[in-house]
């Protein structure tokens, strides 16, 4: 589940943004951060709030002198040392463990969530199918999905939820179709943010 985190030792809970667009507000200038591969982020953003809408947002979004750094989670290791106050794109599950083991660290949902999905598929002419299909089958069991669960990661089975869990958030499954395009979303993505 994508969020957006911030560092509790720089940012006051009651200036926090509660939708996107409060992103644009002139106190978020210079303020916030973002993984230089956002652009599955950025096609999502497209879609949920339709093509023109999205890019106008973005366009604006652009111009809060957001820093890009490589590395979504060592940009939230860098938020929680006070390198940078918001994270715009966060798994949910790194603010989270670093909030528990004492990092001035927390996390914000908006609405609704981008939940990033992780396909697993057996490539053509594996050299050994039959190997690939048992290991999928481990991943996609109960045990398999317990692995990911300790790391604080979401499962793909129902009713296997890591602790502390946001379910009462409003979703949104990222886009399997938006892969098509990706190669445009990519070049607008870093025409905007990366390659200023």
């Amino acid at each position: 589940m994508i969020v957006t985190a911030y560092n509790t030792a720089r940012v006051k809970r009651d200036e926090l943004p509660k939708r996107y667009e409060d992103l644009l507000l002139p106190r978020w200038k210079g303020r916030m951060v973002l993984d230089r591969n956002e652009d599955r982020w950025f096609a999502n953003m497209l879609y949920l709030m339709g093509e023109k809408q999205g890019m106008e947002f973005m366009q604006a979004l652009s111009k809060q002198d957001i820093a890009i750094r490589g590395g979504r989670g060592m940009v939230t290791q860098l938020l929680g040392a006070g390198e940078y106050d918001l994270q715009i794109v966060a798994y949910w599950y790194r603010p989270y463990l670093m909030k528990k083991q004492g990092a001035p660290v927390d996390w914000i949902a908006l609405e609704p969530s981008i939940v990033a999905t992780h396909p697993i598929s057996i490539i053509n002419r594996t050299p050994h199918p039959k190997a690939a299909k048992l290991f999928i089958d481990f991943v996609l069991s109960e045990e398999g999905q317990n692995i990911f669960i300790q790391k604080g990661r979401e499962s793909a089975r129902v009713g296997l939820k890591p602790e502390g869990y946001p379910g009462h958030l409003k979703v949104f499954p990222s886009r399997m179709q938006l892969a098509e395009r990706l190669a445009d979303y990519t070049r607008r993505y870093e025409s905007l943010f990366v390659k200023r």
